[in-house]
């Protein structure tokens, strides 16, 4: 299949069974796209993760991190490596729609002067096998209200255009979680557009090695951290307590009850 505009995947493992079904959905579908990894893990082999035919592919182009750097740092590096108009983030073990990237042809097409673009995702519990889907507002500006209240965006569904977020520095590295909470406030304050899929294009799953449930706590600093800056910003037209008091909020839940709610179907 063919795409109106030249995309670049970027990914990110530090090994996952997943992976091969990822890049697939990619490069089976599509000729002009290229794929991005990086393999940030210290002696893991592209030829241990995927099949001989994927490696092989002149689409995929593979860094190997001498020791781990972290998503954030790995990211910048896929994206500075990555030639695409358009770059497509993908994690790991989140599974993209094989429709993914022509759905993002056609949204960047008809909408010029939007710069960043999330969509719709399915989350799984692997657990319970239960699944919701995970949406948010589409204008513009019931985005960018609902990311002042939280970060509603799945990292995996998100896609912008480079040359804007070029003007950012793209992920700031100080950020070793909530990265993408922080590149999407950085991008209000500097006037980016942002636009929304509402169509299901990804399936996350959720288990108890993923990020977004083991290291849940990192998560909410940083986030709050990112929250935080952008009050220091606005220089005082808004508190910082009613921003810290969500966020204590957030870190005096146990994940025990965090997970039970998702088990019950009572929260995302």
């Amino acid at each position: 299949m063919m795409v109106n505009l030249k995309f670049s995947v970027v990914v990110s493992t530090v090994g996952s069974q997943k992976l091969p079904q990822v890049l697939a959905a990619f490069l089976d579908h599509y000729e002009q796209v290229e794929v991005v990894l990086v393999l940030d893990k210290p002696g893991l082999q592209a030829e241990a993760l995927l099949p001989p035919a994927l490696v092989a592919d002149a689409r995929l182009h593979i860094i190997v991190n001498e020791q781990n750097l972290g998503p954030t740092k790995s990211f910048n590096k896929a994206i500075a490596l990555a030639k695409g108009e358009i770059m497509v983030r993908a994690d790991d073990d989140d599974i993209p729609a094989p429709e993914r990237l022509s759905e993002l042809a056609a949204f960047f097409d008809a909408n010029p002067g939007v710069d960043i673009v999330y969509s719709y995702a399915q989350g799984v519990d692997e657990a319970t096998g239960r699944t919701w889907i995970i949406d948010g507002p589409t204008d513009d500006a019931a985005i960018k209200a609902k990311l002042l209240e939280r970060n509603f965006i799945v990292h995996a569904s998100l896609a912008f255009r480079r040359a804007r977020l070029a003007e950012i520095g793209f992920y700031d590295e100080s950020f070793r979680f909530a990265q993408d909470y922080d590149l999407y406030l950085r991008a209000i304050r500097a006037g980016m557009r942002f636009g929304c899929l509402p169509k299901v294009l990804v399936t996350r799953y959720y288990h108890g090695d993923s990020i977004t449930v083991h290291k849940r706590k990192k998560q909410i600093l940083n986030s709050m951290a990112a929250r935080l800056l952008h009050v220091a910003w606005l220089e005082n037209t808004e508190s910082p307590w009613p921003v810290i008091g969500r966020y204590l909020y957030l870190l005096a839940v146990p994940n025990w009850a965090r997970n039970l709610r998702r088990t019950l179907g009572l929260g995302k």
